[in-house]
């Protein structure tokens, strides 16, 4: 009896956390954006509003099908692109993606003329990120100047978040002017993966159906006497 109690039990935790999906990521803009790196050219908000684009997408659209058409970012800086204060050329950019997604890829349309060199991927479901999760050192490509660039996407296991961090490390800084800058960001997430959290109100779901197992247990035995 003891068993098969605590087979349903791990079969309801089965059925709720569910299986990881192995749909195709789609595309998603954060919500919003900040930076401790200040905003000597543009405002840091020109990163996620499409702005610059030479084809914008569609929240929930699929990623690998809008990267296929090239999307390229215009190379003008005024009204389309960030850059920091000088002399700085390392800090963080957090995004607000407005909700817990399983991501797994962040696209960086990286600016031709300071951007970014080495980067750390960050991710956290909590704004003050002390649950945040590693995902690795990345390098991105130094783009040729006075051209439109186009988008560089950097795959990393799926994390469930809300908030994905872009630790600037180093920027190119061809002209030695001295700031970071890029032209448009956006992620890669898995909408058909519905992040698992464990909360009271489950863990008692939980025991009620053990317990109603139990129940249909001694009902039958009873029954078979």
């Amino acid at each position: 009896m003891k068993k098969l109690v605590v087979s349903t039990v791990a079969g309801v935790i089965s059925l709720l956390i569910g299986t990881q999906s192995s749909q195709a990521l789609t595309i998603l803009g954060a919500s919003s954006v900040s930076t401790n790196m200040g905003e000597g050219f543009g405002p840091v908000s020109n990163i996620i509003n499409q702005s610059g684009l030479s084809a914008g997408y569609t929240n929930g659209e699929d990623l690998n099908t809008y990267l296929a058409t090239n999307p390229t970012h215009t190379n003008f800086f005024s009204g389309f692109e960030w850059y920091s204060d000088q002399p700085i050329t390392s800090g963080n950019v957090d995004f607000d993606l407005g909700s817990v997604f399983s991501v797994a890829n962040v696209i960086i349309w990286n600016e031709e003329f300071q951007g970014v060199n080495q980067f750390r991927i960050i991710t956290a479901s909590l704004p003050d990120f002390s649950d945040s999760v590693d995902q690795g050192l990345f390098i991105a490509p130094n783009n040729p100047d006075g051209f439109s660039y186009g988008a560089s996407p950097f795959t990393f296991s799926s994390s469930s978040a809300r908030y994905v961090r872009l630790a600037i490390l180093t920027s190119y800084n061809d002209l030695e002017i001295n700031t970071a800058a890029l032209g448009e960001v956006a992620f890669g997430v898995d909408l058909q993966a519905v992040p698992f959290e464990f909360s009271p109100a489950l863990g008692i779901a939980i025991l009620g159906v053990a317990g109603l197992a139990k129940k249909i247990l001694k009902t039958k035995a009873k029954i078979n006497k």
